[in-house]
């Protein structure tokens, strides 16, 4: 992880010393994003019984809209830095009941889960500009999660299940990403997908739950100042 996020933090304060310097040509702009979160996995282990179907499996989670807010600057129109925030859900899948086969135990039935996620993510682009009004781009984000009261969900949840505090999988998540965009006077709209790695563990005794990446499908509007 340090690999990554060492020449991405490289790359932040890099453009941030060259937007200081006078003859630097800044544009500043803010505006909001609309999208998608897919392909998540949340995963647990137990260590004391590694071949236990009760306490080793994983839960896939459902897309789910993801909404928020962003600002930032383009310096010299190709090195773009943008610092966001956005709101989703972690709705993760139950898991069927399974019978026992010969000489095999079955597995009872997981309930899913639900969760609000809070992101603060610092990005950086490079902006290249393929006609006068179309731009691709591509770069890197890390950025940190937290994680609201989670509640289970499904037929295998308790009739009266209650939220219950999950903050200990709080994490950072790093990755990639790349778009394309329309410029039409002083407002922009884009596109972009982007992939996130996540450190975000919860250890307990004798066993870890662990969350895995997921891929973000994002529309964003923005307006140049």
């Amino acid at each position: 992880m340090k690999k990554i996020l060492t020449p991405v933090a490289i790359l932040v304060s890099t453009f941030a010393v060259t937007a200081a310097h006078a003859e630097a040509k800044i544009d500043y702009f803010a505006g909001i994003d609309a999208g998608v979160n897919f392909g998540g996995k949340q995963s647990t282990k137990n260590f004391a019984n590694k071949n236990d179907k009760e306490s080793n499996y994983s839960q896939k989670a459902k897309a789910a809209g993801v909404y928020g807010i962003h600002g930032g600057m383009t310096i010299d129109d190709h090195h773009r830095v943008t610092l966001g925030y956005n709101h989703s859900e972690q709705k993760l899948k139950e898991i069927a009941k399974t019978k026992g086969s010969k000489g095999h135990l079955g597995r009872n039935g997981v309930a899913g889960e639900e969760a609000g996620v809070d992101t603060l993510k610092l990005q950086y682009d490079y902006v290249y500009n393929l006609t006068n009004n179309i731009n691709l781009t591509g770069g890197a984000h890390l950025g940190y999660q937290w994680y609201g009261k989670s509640k289970e969900t499904g037929r295998y949840a308790p009739k009266n299940a209650e939220k219950d505090n999950t903050d200990s999988m709080n994490g950072m998540l790093y990755g990639l990403q790349t778009g394309i965009e329309y410029n039409l006077d002083q407002w922009t709209f884009g596109t972009e997908l982007g992939y996130s790695w996540k450190d975000q563990n919860l250890s307990a005794v004798g066993a870890k739950t662990k969350n895995s990446g997921e891929g973000t499908f994002l529309t964003s509007v923005s307006y140049h100042f």
